[in-house]
């Protein structure tokens, strides 16, 4: 099947990302446990940093409170044990949707010969999650954002290597998020992965040059002794040398690929 290279996110999945983008890809549960000794008041202070999260907690409260009828007395209480627990479900969700995707695009990167299709099983959320790769299909069993995962193009969702968010590839060949500075971020390690390659092929080389030089000193009926030295100092710091500059590309590439 010819898959096309531009194809838009769905519209479920689009507010489902921005919404888990919402929160910072470091931050993590900063609210207790829902209990009643936590108030409104320290909820909204909290969530000050994240409006986006903050408004889609509210309305989903308000939209669960209409539909609860109880006491007048238990109103602030009640709206505040509904906050934390849809500010629960909004971390498991956003969890779900960021190993997904971190499992996705590893899938896709490293593929394993000719396998076609894969599965996952987590067990760290409230209920097991089993995700199964069919080809380049995302096949979920279950509710909520797995329900809005079922089908989609696997390939197509991501991690972005910059700013850690997830994000939609509309491009087939998208690396990083629309954001221009992890485009930006992205392509200058490309380019110093490259010149550090460049320098590293020049190394190698006159790495092997020296390598000649001190054989044939070593080799000579009277080896020249101070010579000899001389030539290992030079042979030992180009291998130093080389082997930082092999580590400064693992580095580089690990950042570009997400790792």
């Amino acid at each position: 099947m010819k898959y096309k290279k531009i194809a838009e996110c769905p519209a479920e999945l689009q507010a489902a990302i921005e919404l888990a983008n919402a929160v910072s890809a470091r931050e993590e549960h900063f609210l207790p446990d829902a209990q009643e000794s936590v108030s409104l008041e320290l909820i909204k202070t909290e969530l000050e940093r994240f409006p986006g999260l903050y408004s889609y907690l509210l309305e989903e409260t308000e939209k669960r409170i209409e539909k609860m009828p109880f006491v007048v007395s238990h109103y602030d209480v009640r709206r505040t044990l509904i906050t934390l627990e849809n500010y629960s479900d909004f971390f498991e969700s956003r969890k779900i949707l960021r190993v997904t995707a971190s499992y996705c695009q590893f899938f896709f990167k490293y593929p394993q010969g000719s396998v076609t299709s894969d599965s996952f099983s987590k067990q760290s959320f409230t209920q097991n999650i089993v995700l199964r790769i069919d080809g380049r299909r995302i096949d979920f069993a279950g509710i909520g954002i797995t329900e809005i995962l079922r089908k989609v193009d696997a390939k197509r969702l991501r991690i972005c290597p910059i700013c850690r968010d997830v994000f939609w590839a509309t491009r087939i060949e998208a690396s990083t998020c629309l954001k221009k500075r992890c485009s930006n971020n992205f392509h200058q390690r490309k380019r110093r992965i490259k010149e550090y390659e460049t320098r590293l092929k020049g190394l190698s080389q006159k790495l092997e040059a020296e390598i000649i030089k001190l054989e044939k000193q070593q080799n000579k009926v009277v080896p020249v002794k101070c010579l000899v030295e001389k030539q290992k100092v030079i042979v030992r710091g180009l291998t130093e040398k080389r082997e930082e500059l092999t580590e400064k590309i693992f580095v580089e590439k690990g950042k570009n690929d997400g790792l």
